[in-house]
């Protein structure tokens, strides 16, 4: 998978919109849209993957959906890291 496949599958799963995820990751719309269409990805390690992850997060909270920050971190890590090598 990667990281655009990725964040894609975490908003269709939270239905939630691009809009919501930029606030809540206190990130650009235009930014959301560009990692949703492949044409940029975060660096790992980097605060915006860290933000994504805790939005989502939050998110699925405020939804009742079990999405556990570490993991959406390390999901994202991990997607970005194949992406490297």
């Amino acid at each position: 998978m990667n990281f655009k496949t990725a964040l894609n599958n975490y908003i269709k799963k939270l239905n939630c919109t691009s809009k919501e995820l930029a606030i809540k990751a206190n990130l650009s719309e235009p930014v959301i849209s560009r990692y949703r269409n492949g044409l940029r990805t975060p660096g790992v390690n980097k605060d915006e993957i860290k933000n994504l992850a805790n939005a989502i997060s939050v998110i699925s909270y405020e939804k009742k959906i079990n999405l556990n920050y570490e993991e959406v971190l390390n999901i994202f890590d991990s997607d970005l890291i194949e992406m490297e090598e």
